[in-house]
């Protein structure tokens, strides 16, 4: 097995993370990178925010999160060439430089792209992973994104394998990387319907019923 050289993609958004605890880039409370904070997830107790908005702690009666719709998706997201090179570089020298907001926002679109596209790529082909979360995710060296861990993986045609694999990624970013979490998820479907459009619609509707259940549960315990 030839081993793949590179870090996972929870490695490079804790150390983002911890970049923005370091430098001081806000204080305790507004750690983001984002422009609007006006609608926030509520998620529990869990601390969450926008890329740029302030983060919140909500009641843990509230909801897990806030439903996703194609509505609320942002227009296609893509990045030219030179951007993509600037960003790679900035990502090959997170142990070595002071990074921005404005750094740190097009590292995680970058990554948000990546991930929609293999997502998408793989669902297209009824490749369903089955345990998506960042830790299973690596950024080569040469700034290739590549899946590990197949050990749940199916090879399925139903919506709702697909759904509940989009769910699974979701709640591993809320879990892990909430104040990351909104912007980069919805980045991530950006990109997920640019390179799959016929299924998109018809995915995330299951999505949105799959999350349903999914708060339900968390509201029943």
């Amino acid at each position: 097995m030839e081993l793949i050289d590179g870090r996972t993609v929870k490695d490079i958004l804790l150390l983002l993370e911890q970049n923005l605890k370091d430098e001081n880039i806000g204080d305790e409370n507004e750690m983001s990178v984002d422009e609007d904070d006006s609608d926030e997830e509520e998620m529990g107790d869990e601390k969450t925010s926008n890329l740029n908005g302030k983060s919140k702690s909500k009641n843990s009666n509230k909801s897990n999160s806030t439903p996703v719709s194609p509505t609320n998706i942002p227009e296609d997201i893509c990045l030219d060439d030179v951007q993509k090179s600037a960003i790679q570089t900035l990502i090959s020298n997170l142990d070595s430089q002071n990074i921005t907001r404005e750094n740190i926002s097009d590292i995680i679109k970058l990554l948000s792209i990546e991930i929609g596209t293999t997502l998408s790529v793989m669902h297209s082909n009824n490749i369903i992973h089955g345990d998506l979360t960042t830790s299973n995710m690596i950024l080569s060296s040469d700034h290739h994104l590549v899946m590990i861990d197949f050990g749940l993986s199916q090879i399925k045609v139903s919506t709702e394998d697909k759904a509940v694999d989009l769910y699974v990624l979701k709640r591993a970013i809320l879990s892990l990387h909430s104040i990351f979490s909104r912007d980069m998820f919805n980045w991530i479907l950006s990109s997920y319907r640019r390179q799959n459009r016929k299924q998109f619609e018809t995915v995330m509707k299951t999505f949105a019923e799959v999350e349903l259940r999914g708060r339900k549960r968390c509201m029943v315990g």
